[in-house]
Order: structure tokens, then C-alpha cells, then sequence
């Protein structure tokens, strides 16, 4: 995850921090939205990508707050979920195209480590996202 990461960076301009959390927000949607086969298929080709969709791209995921943040819109999949993603990306400072630039890399990362099959799946699972990749 960490090539992917600092590519991702590198292509759209920001640093490898800001990349950690938008990659986490996004993993963590993915992780809400798709069936637990997609998942088992995604984290057995990035395992790395398991913790980060955990966290969500907060630095700490425990305590009370993590709880609270799982039970209060850090969990919802589907278009609820990419619209609150969309919306913590912006809040992480990501301005719309480089949301769309970091959908592209994140999956083409993960159709080189798991086929295009395992992107269309993913896509297919959250409605509104093939706007975005």
C-alpha cells in the first residue's frame, strides 16, 4: 500500500499523509458497500488495504470517538456512503478532480494486484462511483 500511496501522491499533487487518509476513506466505503467475497478477494491481493479501510484514513480508530464515528456515518455503504465519502475527500482537502484522478490510480492499483474483474465488482457494489473512476 505504501507504493500505492506515494503514487497517488505524486500524481495528484499532494502529500503522502493526505493520500493515507483519502485512500483510508475511500478503502473504508469499500469495505461498507461490498460483499464479504469481494473483500476476502481485495484484502487477500493488498492486505495492507484491511487496516486502512478499518481506520477509514483517521489516524486513530479506537475509543469512544472511533466507536461513535462507526455508529454516525462511518460505516453506511452505497450512494449514502460515496456521498459522505465525497464529502470527507473534500474535507481532507481534495478538490473534485483530484478526487477523481485519486479514484482512477487507487483502482488501477488494485486491478494490476487483483484483475479488472475485482474492479468491476467493487464498482458495481456502490452505486455513483464509475462517476468518479
Amino acid at each position: 500500500m505504501e507504493q500505492i500511496i506515494a503514487t497517488i501522491a505524486e500524481k495528484i499533487g499532494i502529500d503522502t499523509a493526505m493520500a493515507t487518509k483519502a485512500v483510508g476513506i475511500i478503502l473504508n466505503l469499500v469495505d461498507s458497500s461490498v460483499s464479504d467475497d469481494v473483500k476476502e478477494k481485495l484484502y487477500s491481493v493488498l492486505p495492507d488495504a484491511k487496516a486502512m479501510a478499518e481506520t477509514g484514513g483517521e489516524e486513530s480508530g479506537g475509543g469512544l470517538m472511533g466507536m461513535a464515528s462507526g455508529l454516525f456515518g462511518g460505516g453506511g455503504g452505497g450512494a449514502m456512503g460515496a456521498m459522505a465519502a465525497m464529502s470527507k475527500l473534500s474535507d481532507v482537502g481534495l478538490d473534485t478532480n483530484q478526487i477523481t484522478d485519486m479514484g482512477k490510480s487507487l483502482m488501477a492499483s488494485v486491478g494490476e494486484a487483483g484483475g479488472e474483474e475485482l474492479v468491476g465488482e467493487i464498482v458495481s457494489s456502490i452505486p455513483g462511483l464509475d462517476k468518479f473512476i
